[in-house]
């Protein structure tokens, strides 16, 4: 993650720090390492994340702890679409929205999108984790 968007995460948790830290799951490199020699592996962006913030919930969103990422890849591989057009087949799943789409971040451009499934197909949120995260915090301040 970039220094800014760090900052402006940290600004933003400060806002209830106790409550904010009770939620909170520092992934250490061992755990990164454990989940990706069982599971698949992590997007670097979402790495830093976990490493360095690990917050679940950020603006309106919850995010995928180390802990929860396994429960995450059985629910992605259960409920794949056969479709390969789907933007989501090439993500790594940071997190379910409120309505059970995966959002991600694309391992070809790093894009961030969500496959939205009354649609059926990935729809760019962001150009950026950085720029996805950055959005959710303006967007609740507003």
């Amino acid at each position: 993650m970039k220094k800014e968007t760090k900052a402006l995460v940290a600004q933003f948790v400060s806002r209830d720090q106790a409550w904010f830290d009770s939620n909170r799951i520092i992934a250490t490199q061992q755990d990164i390492k454990t989940f990706e020699d069982e599971f698949c592996r992590i997007h670097l962006d979402y790495i830093s994340y976990l490493t360095e913030c690990g917050y679940e919930i950020l603006g309106s969103e919850y995010f995928l702890r180390i802990d929860e990422l396994k429960d995450s890849v059985t629910k992605l591989n259960n409920e794949r679409k056969p479709d390969p057009n789907g933007k989501i087949i090439d993500c790594f799943v940071f997190l379910w929205d409120g309505s059970g789409n995966p959002v991600g971040i694309s391992w070809t451009d790093n894009k961030v999108y969500v496959d939205d499934h009354d649609f059926g197909l990935g729809i760019k949120l962001a150009d950026s984790f950085d720029e996805y995260v950055q959005s959710l915090i303006s967007n609740f301040a507003n």
